[in-house]
Protein backbone atom coordinates (compact mmCIF):
# COMPACT_ATOMS: atom_id res chain seq x y z
CA UNK A 1 0.00 0.00 0.00
CA UNK A 2 1.84 3.23 -1.11
CA UNK A 3 5.16 3.71 -0.50
CA UNK A 4 6.03 7.16 0.29
CA UNK A 5 9.17 8.73 -1.97
CA UNK A 6 11.33 9.78 1.33
CA UNK A 7 11.06 12.88 2.93
CA UNK A 8 13.60 15.03 3.48
CA UNK A 9 15.78 13.92 6.47
CA UNK A 10 16.39 16.55 9.65
CA UNK A 11 19.81 14.57 9.68
CA UNK A 12 20.85 15.48 6.02
CA UNK A 13 20.43 19.45 7.43
CA UNK A 14 21.83 18.68 10.59
CA UNK A 15 25.00 17.52 9.07
CA UNK A 16 25.06 20.98 6.64
CA UNK A 17 26.19 23.72 8.06
CA UNK A 18 23.05 25.92 8.96
CA UNK A 19 22.39 29.33 8.45
CA UNK A 20 22.74 31.24 12.00
CA UNK A 21 19.88 33.39 13.18
CA UNK A 22 21.42 36.29 12.23
CA UNK A 23 21.40 34.71 8.55
CA UNK A 24 18.30 33.71 8.46
CA UNK A 25 17.06 36.80 9.56
CA UNK A 26 18.71 38.94 6.31
CA UNK A 27 16.94 35.97 3.96
CA UNK A 28 14.55 36.73 1.31
CA UNK A 29 11.10 35.40 1.85
CA UNK A 30 11.80 32.92 -1.03
CA UNK A 31 15.04 31.48 0.89
CA UNK A 32 13.40 31.99 4.14
CA UNK A 33 10.24 29.49 2.79
CA UNK A 34 12.74 26.93 1.38
CA UNK A 35 14.21 26.41 5.50
CA UNK A 36 12.78 23.57 8.01
CA UNK A 37 10.44 24.62 10.51
CA UNK A 38 12.18 22.62 13.05
CA UNK A 39 15.77 24.20 12.06
CA UNK A 40 13.93 27.90 12.68
CA UNK A 41 12.48 27.15 15.77
CA UNK A 42 15.98 25.43 17.36
CA UNK A 43 17.79 28.70 15.87
CA UNK A 44 15.25 31.41 17.45
CA UNK A 45 15.80 29.50 20.86
CA UNK A 46 19.30 29.52 20.79
CA UNK A 47 20.81 31.51 23.92
CA UNK A 48 17.58 31.91 25.43
CA UNK A 49 17.31 31.24 29.02
CA UNK A 50 16.59 27.52 28.84
CA UNK A 51 18.22 26.58 25.94
CA UNK A 52 22.00 26.12 27.18
CA UNK A 53 22.31 22.67 26.51
CA UNK A 54 20.69 22.93 23.00
CA UNK A 55 22.47 21.05 20.31
CA UNK A 56 20.78 22.00 17.02
CA UNK A 57 22.47 18.65 15.09
CA UNK A 58 21.44 15.80 18.04
CA UNK A 59 17.97 17.59 17.99
CA UNK A 60 17.40 17.60 14.38
CA UNK A 61 18.51 14.13 14.35
CA UNK A 62 16.31 12.84 16.97
CA UNK A 63 13.31 14.63 14.82
CA UNK A 64 14.52 12.68 12.49
CA UNK A 65 14.65 9.39 14.18
CA UNK A 66 10.89 10.25 15.11
CA UNK A 67 9.37 10.66 11.98
CA UNK A 68 10.68 7.94 10.50
CA UNK A 69 9.12 5.82 13.42
CA UNK A 70 5.89 7.66 12.59
CA UNK A 71 5.96 6.57 9.03
CA UNK A 72 7.10 3.06 9.93
CA UNK A 73 4.20 2.97 11.97
CA UNK A 74 1.75 4.38 9.62
CA UNK A 75 2.63 2.12 7.29
CA UNK A 76 2.11 -1.09 9.21
CA UNK A 77 -0.86 0.19 10.67
CA UNK A 78 -2.80 1.79 7.62
CA UNK A 79 -4.69 -1.75 6.76
CA UNK A 80 -7.18 -0.48 10.21
CA UNK A 81 -7.91 2.68 8.10
CA UNK A 82 -8.43 0.64 5.12
CA UNK A 83 -10.59 -1.90 7.19
CA UNK A 84 -13.02 0.21 9.39
CA UNK A 85 -12.89 3.63 7.73
CA UNK A 86 -15.54 5.27 9.35
CA UNK A 87 -13.50 4.60 12.10
CA UNK A 88 -11.65 7.58 11.19
CA UNK A 89 -13.83 9.74 10.07
CA UNK A 90 -13.38 7.88 6.46
CA UNK A 91 -10.27 10.45 5.88
CA UNK A 92 -6.52 9.11 5.23
CA UNK A 93 -5.04 12.11 6.50
CA UNK A 94 -7.19 12.07 10.26
CA UNK A 95 -5.91 8.47 10.57
CA UNK A 96 -1.96 9.93 9.89
CA UNK A 97 -2.60 12.51 12.02
CA UNK A 98 -3.91 10.46 15.11
CA UNK A 99 -0.58 7.88 13.92
CA UNK A 100 1.72 11.08 14.10
CA UNK A 101 0.16 12.07 17.41
CA UNK A 102 0.06 8.54 18.75
CA UNK A 103 3.50 7.62 18.03
CA UNK A 104 5.22 10.47 19.54
CA UNK A 105 3.13 10.54 23.34
CA UNK A 106 3.43 6.45 23.51
CA UNK A 107 6.88 5.66 22.17
CA UNK A 108 8.76 9.35 22.74
CA UNK A 109 6.99 10.67 25.67
CA UNK A 110 5.74 14.15 23.86
CA UNK A 111 3.55 15.47 26.21
CA UNK A 112 2.07 19.26 27.47
CA UNK A 113 3.92 20.19 30.46
CA UNK A 114 0.55 20.09 32.97
CA UNK A 115 2.42 23.06 35.13
CA UNK A 116 2.19 25.03 31.86
CA UNK A 117 -1.28 24.00 30.69
CA UNK A 118 -2.93 27.30 32.60
CA UNK A 119 0.25 29.23 32.91
CA UNK A 120 3.04 29.78 30.67
CA UNK A 121 6.08 30.86 31.76
CA UNK A 122 7.46 33.16 29.10
CA UNK A 123 11.11 33.44 30.51
CA UNK A 124 12.02 29.72 29.95
CA UNK A 125 12.41 28.53 26.06
CA UNK A 126 11.55 25.37 27.10
CA UNK A 127 8.07 26.06 27.16
CA UNK A 128 8.04 28.23 23.79
CA UNK A 129 10.44 26.02 21.64
CA UNK A 130 10.15 22.38 20.55
CA UNK A 131 14.11 21.59 22.26
CA UNK A 132 11.51 22.00 25.31
CA UNK A 133 10.25 17.81 23.87
CA UNK A 134 13.00 16.83 22.81
CA UNK A 135 15.87 15.19 24.62
CA UNK A 136 14.27 16.61 27.54
CA UNK A 137 11.37 15.87 30.03
CA UNK A 138 9.80 19.88 30.00
CA UNK A 139 6.77 18.78 28.07
CA UNK A 140 5.30 21.14 25.44
CA UNK A 141 2.64 24.05 25.57
CA UNK A 142 -0.06 25.14 23.38
CA UNK A 143 3.01 27.20 21.64
CA UNK A 144 5.02 24.52 20.81
CA UNK A 145 3.35 21.19 20.47
CA UNK A 146 1.87 22.36 16.94
CA UNK A 147 5.21 23.39 15.82
CA UNK A 148 6.98 20.12 17.14
CA UNK A 149 3.95 18.02 15.10
CA UNK A 150 4.33 20.26 12.09
CA UNK A 151 8.35 19.34 12.23
CA UNK A 152 7.52 15.63 12.26
CA UNK A 153 4.92 15.47 10.02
Amino acid sequence: MGKHPPATELSAIADKPSPTLGELSMMASDDLKTQDIALLNLRCAEGLPGSEDLDISRSLKTLDRWANKVRQETERTIVNFYTEPDKYENSIAYYRMLMLVTVLQQDFGVQYNPDRIEKIDFTRSKDLFIHGMINSDNGGTCVSMPVLYTAVA
